[in-house]
Parts: structure tokens; C-alpha cells; sequence
């Protein structure tokens, strides 16, 4: 039976302290903090993008004005694109055609904001560029400083297993998984199942080996709410407009049962979708990450997600950053920052969705469904 790890969060007078309980099986009955009736406070998240230590380190307080948006929220969730080591080098990992080689160092975890919770989404296309060494290494030293892993593990149980936190009065499950077209991976010269795990070989996971729109369905059981990373890499790595099948994924994951899917890959912003369940981010866009070959405008483009939600209720508010040259994010000028959000927002008209701008911050807010309108598929109104 596939397990997973239940994370009890507790608040001792404003203390970002938490403590870390017990582990239950998947499938078996999660302890749930909330009942009927009772008062909910909203759970804050914030979300961030493609964050890469190759090739750049922030420095001494550059990650100050974004520090200062997550410090105090419940969780702070990031995409770690690569392989965090001080120990192994370039020399001990595989380059592929067509796609760059990140190993970076531990210092740019050590530098990132944190939340009362951080965790890192492992479920991408560069964490195995160190082999399944580099993506075990990897774990151990983002885990050593107290972040909380998903989406990758030493075998298909512990890639798939879902990451349980309870949090003021809710249950928040977050998962994350790995799409990668089929010939962006042949194009790139990688076996179709390179970055599988499976029950003897570590790797990262993935819709179909998870059987997610299953796996959703059963932690719906348990879970308030329910929140997944997704890194999509289609053929075009660098795109502003998601492809169809992308759209039709990410759709699928919110019908599964989703409350919010955050999505990376693309490495420029892409737009919003909702539905009367949930609400979608294409691409957050990059977040710390510095090529060696150069980066498209639109590249330095970004966004943070800051998430408040109840259990009646979901608001979004969009952060636009802006990286400089060495490939770190702040929060973006009020010119700069309206130039990106005015983006944003086309891009989500043309997706049905609607943003309210406000003093350089994008708005959404929705009614949250009860849990058992999750059991009727196919929610989408004809417009979208």
C-alpha cells in the first residue's frame, strides 16, 4: 500500500514554530483538524517558479522585497529545477542534447525566503542531470535544511506519495508531477522512461505513473484542499501561449478534483484558468535562473502567487517580479510591474479568466465548491 506523510502544523503565539507528527498510509483515514461549523482562518500560500543554483547566487539581502511577501505565511512552495550539491561536479552528470545541464549549489537554497513551511517540487525535467545520485543528494541536503519534498523519490511509492500538512483547522495534500511531451524527449535524446521511478529505481513522478486523476480522487477523501505542481515541457521550452494539450492537462487536473495547480516549465508567465472548482496557473514563469546561453526579455519576466483560502472561499493575488541580469527575481517597479500584469491579464482573457489590477497586483477571488461537488466531472462552461 502506497504510503503517506501527514505533517501537523501548530501556531504558538504568532511562533513560526511548527511541529512535524506522524506518518500515515495513503488510503488509510487522515486525523482532520476541521469539522462542521467550526471557524476557519484562511491558510496563505505563496508560490514561486523555476528556481535553478547554476550559474548564479543571490547576494545579501536581493531577495528582500520577496522575503518580505512570504515571511509569515503558512507555505512557501518553489519548482527546485536541478541538482543542489556541494559534493558532486559536472564531470559526474549526463548533458543532454538540446538541454542545459543544472547543478547548483546548496547556498542558493540557503538563501531563498521560507515560509512557516517550505517545499520544494522535485517532479521536473532536471533533477536527474546528476543521475539518480544527484536527485537522492539533492533530497537529503533540501530536506537537511528543514524543506519538505514532492514529486520525486527512491522508488514509485515515495515519487508519487502526497505531501500532507494539516494547517489551521485544514487538510492541505500537495502533489506534483512531471509532463513532458514524448518528442521534446526523443528530440533531447532521452529513453521514454528516463525519468520514471518504478518499485527498484529512484526518479520523479508523473501523471500517468501516479495514476493522478485516480490518486486525486482518494485524497479528495481526506484532504480540504488539494494543491498540485505540474513542470510541463512541451516542444517549445520558451513560450508566453500554453499549447493545447498543455490547456487540456492542466483542465483535467482541476476536473480531477484540484483546488489550485501551479504550473512551471515554460519559463516565460503564462495565463489563469478557473472553473467553478479551482483555479490554474499555467507558468509562474523563473525564479532564480541564469543560462549560459541568453535569456529572452520575457524570461526575466515572473510572477508570485499569494494564496489565502478557507474553506468557503479562495483568493489570489498576482506578484509580478522582475530578474536581473544574474538571474534573480524582486518584486518588479511600478511601471515594469504593470507592463507584466497587463500581459497576464490578456493572456487570461484569452482563457476566459478575469483579473481585477489593483496598485501593480493582480485579483481573483471565488467561492470554494463543497467537497462533494468533486464527484461531478466535466465542469467547464461552454466559454472556456
Amino acid at each position: 500500500m502506497r504510503s503517506c506523510e501527514t505533517v501537523m502544523v501548530r501556531r504558538i503565539f504568532d511562533s513560526a514554530s511548527a511541529f512535524l507528527l506522524a506518518s500515515l498510509l495513503f488510503g488509510c483515514s487522515v486525523s482532520r483538524l476541521s469539522t462542521s461549523g467550526q471557524n476557519f482562518h484562511a491558510l496563505t500560500i505563496v508560490a514561486a517558479g523555476d528556481t535553478n543554483g547554476y550559474n548564479t547566487m543571490p547576494t545579501q539581502g536581493q531577495l528582500r522585497s520577496i522575503g518580505e511577501i512570504v515571511s509569515g505565511k503558512d507555505v512557501f512552495i518553489f519548482n527546485a529545477e536541478g541538482v543542489f550539491s556541494e559534493k558532486l561536479h559536472l564531470k559526474d552528470c549526463h548533458r543532454f542534447k538540446k538541454q542545459s545541464l543544472f547543478l547548483g549549489s546548496l547556498d542558493v537554497i540557503d538563501s531563498l525566503p521560507r515560509g512557516e513551511i517550505t517545499v520544494a517540487s522535485l517532479a521536473n525535467n532536471h533533477t536527474l542531470d546528476c543521475s539518480r545520485e544527484g536527485l537522492l543528494e539533492t533530497m537529503q541536503e533540501i530536506k537537511k535544511r528543514g524543506i519538505l519534498t514532492v514529486g520525486a523519490g527512491d522508488n514509485v511509492e515515495e515519487a508519487c506519495k502526497p505531501l500532507m500538512l494539516g494547517i489551521k483547522g485544514l487538510n492541505l495534500a500537495v502533489l506534483a508531477y512531471l509532463e513532458m511531451d514524448p518528442v521534446r524527449q526523443a528530440d533531447v535524446g532521452m529513453d521514454p522512461d528516463w525519468f520514471s521511478a518504478d518499485h527498484n529505481k529512484g526518479g520523479v513522478a508523473s501523471w500517468q505513473l501516479c495514476n493522478g486523476q485516480k490518486q486525486i480522487a482518494e485524497i479528495r477523501k481526506e484532504a480540504d484542499i488539494i494543491l498540485v505542481f505540474v513542470h510541463m515541457h512541451q516542444t517549445n521550452s520558451w513560450t508566453e501561449i500554453p499549447s493545447a494539450a498543455s490547456v487540456l492537462f492542466v483542465k483535467n487536473i482541476l476536473d480531477a478534483g484540484a483546488d489550485v495547480v501551479l504550473g512551471s516549465g515554460p519559463h516565460f508567465p503564462q495565463g489563469i484558468i478557473i472553473n467553478n472548482k479551482g483555479i490554474a496557473l499555467l507558468s509562474l514563469g523563473n525564479f532564480i535562473l541564469r543560462p549560459d546561453y541568453y535569456m529572452p526579455e520575457k524570461g526575466h519576466r515572473s510572477i508570485l502567487a499569494d494564496f489565502a483560502i478557507s474553506n468557503d472561499s479562495l483568493r489570489l493575488a498576482i506578484v509580478p517580479l522582475r530578474l536581473d541580469s544574474l538571474g534573480i527575481s524582486r518584486v518588479a517597479l511600478q511601471e515594469d510591474a504593470r507592463i507584466i500584469l497587463n500581459r497576464i491579464v490578456s493572456l487570461s482573457d484569452q482563457l476566459g479568466t478575469a483579473l481585477e489590477m489593483r496598485e501593480e497586483r493582480g485579483y481573483i477571488e471565488m467561492q470554494r465548491m463543497p467537497m462533494n461537488s468533486f464527484l461531478e466531472p466535466n465542469s467547464y462552461n461552454s466559454e472556456q
